[in-house]
């Protein structure tokens, strides 16, 4: 795996916050999240120093790569992308249907609610 084929930290905490049919589905969710969300974080880190080092200082202290250095950005970015994940990240613990009413319950905020396009990502190879 790739970490261009990671889902986003969004979708996994929207996963994380659903509710499968049983306890022991639950817990394989939420171990394979946190697997996942090593890797993610990685990424984000990676991200922000290429913003730091691509980018200027804004006025309020957040960065912003200047379009003249996106080209070089994104070649640098692109490289992290394109990096094998060297731990193996086992296969999501969850089928497709079990995203209905039957077999999952979604949290009472709806922001937390998987989307067709959210559950379609998880399952993208």
């Amino acid at each position: 795996m790739k970490y261009k084929e990671l889902p986003s930290e969004k979708i996994v905490h929207k996963l994380l916050a659903t509710a499968f049919e049983s306890p022991s589905a639950n817990l394989k969710v939420y171990n394979w999240c946190n697997k996942v969300l090593g890797h993610i974080r990685f990424l984000e880190s990676e991200r922000v120093k290429l913003v730091q080092k691509y980018g200027k200082e804004n006025d309020d202290g957040n960065y912003s790569v200047p379009k003249e250095k996106y080209k070089e950005f994104f070649e640098e970015f692109r490289e992290v992308l394109e990096m094998d994940i060297e731990d193996k990240i086992p296969e999501i613990p969850v089928k497709l249907d079990w995203f209905n009413d039957e077999k999952c319950r979604y949290p009472i905020n709806k922001d937390l609610w998987m989307s067709p396009e959210d559950i379609k990502r998880l399952f993208e190879k």
